[in-house]
């Protein structure tokens, strides 16, 4: 992430130069803001948003490229909401995935599968799990339409946690298993890992899942402190203590 941030911000300044407003747009909102959001950088997300909204409304000419980046600004504003605080804010990241669809009537797959996957995550921390698993699999067939991105390591962590919510636990294992197997995307990979010791836990195999545990916290300490997952597993090892 932190080599992702640095050339998303050459390509923007690269955008800026050029006069490409819609480029510069959709750069900030859903490359730069989308990696902060899984840094847990919260405050520089937003700011990246609403300065991508800001330039997404200076796109003339083309009001279905803008509505899109409307669109993709309203979503990833909706996610960093229900990040930060997923009671008091959750009305509120509704209104915006609302808004988001509204927006992306119609739209391109790339889109339509980030604002359904956003949507997937808010309704899976109100504990909404069925509804949160349809959003998801929607997701997943707006982006099969494009061909996909990277092993499909973004939407099938969540399809997994999603039924493991619902106590399908033989769907999740299969997913996470997968995962687990695939060395193309690392951060996939340990997402397979973290999803695999949540099944340990389940199973009471409480030895096998701490070592999981601990093997992705060590991977992911080498590269970051803040990443979201990180932040995942220290949410659940406080409510398992608890």
């Amino acid at each position: 992430n932190i080599e992702r941030i640095n050339y998303v911000g050459l390509a923007i300044r690269a955008a800026n130069t050029l006069e490409r407003k819609y480029e510069e747009a959709l750069l900030t909102i859903d490359a730069l803001a989308s990696t902060y959001v899984e840094e847990n950088k919260y405050d520089e997300a937003y700011t990246e948003i609403y300065r991508g909204i800001e330039l997404a409304e200076k796109v003339k000419g083309a009001d279905i490229q803008t509505n899109e980046l409307l669109a993709l600004g309203s979503a990833w504003a909706a996610r960093v909401k229900i990040e930060q605080d997923r009671t008091r804010l959750v009305g509120e990241a509704r209104e915006l995935i609302e808004l988001a669809l509204k927006f992306n009537d119609p739209s391109q797959p790339w889109i339509r599968f980030r604002i359904l996957m956003a949507a997937g995550d808010i309704f899976l921390k109100q504990n909404q799990s069925s509804e949160a698993l349809q959003m998801f699999l929607d997701a997943k067939k707006e982006m099969i339409k494009y061909g996909g991105e990277g092993n499909y390591y973004q939407i099938n962590p969540r399809i997994g946690l999603a039924h493991l919510a619902l106590d399908s636990v033989p769907e999740a294992e299969e997913i996470f298993a997968d995962l687990s197997s695939q060395n193309t995307i690392s951060i996939g990979k340990l997402y397979g890992d973290y999803g695999l010791a949540l099944i340990k836990f389940k199973k009471d195999d409480t030895n096998k899942a701490n070592l999981l545990l601990d093997n992705v916290k060590a991977e992911l300490s080498k590269r970051t402190s803040s990443n979201l997952l990180l932040k995942l597993i220290k949410e659940f090892e406080e409510t398992w203590k608890r």
